[in-house]
């Protein structure tokens, strides 16, 4: 074992969490879509200082605010007598007649009321709508608004409800799509997902049962190994959205083959086909999550489309990583028990 944790390798270690720190800060700071490759899109915003779902909202838009560059937001306090004079000739021209704020208007779309998860949800797909086909802002014509959007031009458009509908919501388990469920609870259904498939189970028991290697100690090691590189290649692809994201992770996997390889070197002969397991193994995990990782890319392609901020995307991340690690876990435990009882039947006959 002090072979294996070095001084160098301790370097090694501080290294990577440095690294692991500095790239889910930089993956995950907000980026502006560009103004240019997008249409603008007008919200209006009614509201009331007294309010609290008001308040709510106000804190989303602000921070649609920060993560599209291709949006205005005109605010409109209702209590003021011009912006109540505003409100009701809006009003009149969606036949409206409400008393309730938050009343919003998303390009052509007008949504009262506000629900903190679905609301948002709404907001920024009806954003993502107009932004992609445009429309025609009727109210910023009425309010002679400087700015407007280009109208739609293309022929057989989905609808905003289809595209609602559509965009970024995957079918899970049953008829439970994730718009359906919260984040919280889409991460747990995910994590369970993502680990169950027959890839991700055979490099388990590769590790673990096939290393020829009869000292538990070496291999809890081993497994220790294997998923804490696993664990560190899936951060680098979750967070990081950089060219050199793959240079350094296989700059990673390289110095870990070398550790490994260098693992218990005066018994060499004996844990070699471990070693070299392990990593056929990591290399094996690392393929099935950046081309075959169906789970994982809806797990992170839900982090961008609530538009979390950084400590949200690292909470939802390290749900999202324990329940792997039970996962993994519990496949470890029945193989386990599964082995015992062979190994008993096969010594009782």
């Amino acid at each position: 074992m002090r072979k294996l944790i070095s001084i160098p390798w301790k370097n090694f270690f501080g290294f990577l969490l440095l690294f692991f720190v500095s790239s889910m800060l930089i993956g995950t700071i907000p980026v502006k879509a560009e103004s240019n490759e997008k249409n603008l899109v007008n919200i209006y915003f009614f509201y009331s200082n007294s309010c609290s779902h008001c308040k709510s909202e106000s804190k989303l838009l602000n921070l649609l605010e920060e993560q599209y560059s291709n949006i205005r937001i005109y605010r409109y306090e209702i209590h003021e007598d011009k912006n109540r004079e505003i409100l009701e000739n809006v009003q009149k021209m969606y036949h409206l007649q409400l008393d309730v704020v938050p009343i919003t208007i998303i390009g052509d779309t007008i949504y009262t009321g506000y629900h903190e998860e679905k609301s948002k949800l709404k907001f920024i797909k009806t954003v993502e709508y107009y932004s992609r086909y445009g429309y025609e802002d009727r109210v910023g014509e009425f309010l002679q608004i400087e700015l407007l959007p280009s109208k739609k031009t293309e022929k057989n458009l989905p609808t905003l409800e289809e595209f609602i509908d559509s965009y970024e919501n995957y079918l899970l388990v049953g008829i439970f799509h994730t718009d359906d469920l919260d984040m919280s609870f889409n991460t747990f259904l995910l994590g369970i997902l993502s680990e169950s498939n027959l890839i991700n189970i055979l490099a388990i028991v590769v590790v673990f049962f096939l290393s020829k290697i009869n000292d538990k100690r070496h291999k809890i090691v081993l497994l220790a190994y294997y998923l804490v590189l696993s664990f560190l290649l899936f951060t680098t692809y979750l967070f990081s959205n950089k060219v050199y994201t793959l240079g350094i992770e296989i700059l990673i996997l390289i110095l870990f083959m070398f550790g490994l390889l260098g693992f218990s070197r005066y018994k060499k002969k004996l844990y070699m086909v471990g070693n070299i397991l392990v990593i056929i193994a990591i290399i094996v995990n690392y393929i099935e999550n950046h081309f075959f990782g169906k789970y994982v890319l809806i797990f992170k392609n839900l982090t961008l489309l609530h538009h979390f901020s950084n400590l949200e995307v690292i909470f939802y991340y390290i749900q999202y990583l324990f329940i792997i690690f039970i996962v993994k876990f519990l496949f470890i435990l029945i193989f386990q028990i599964g082995k015992r009882m062979f190994q008993r039947l096969f010594r009782y006959e």
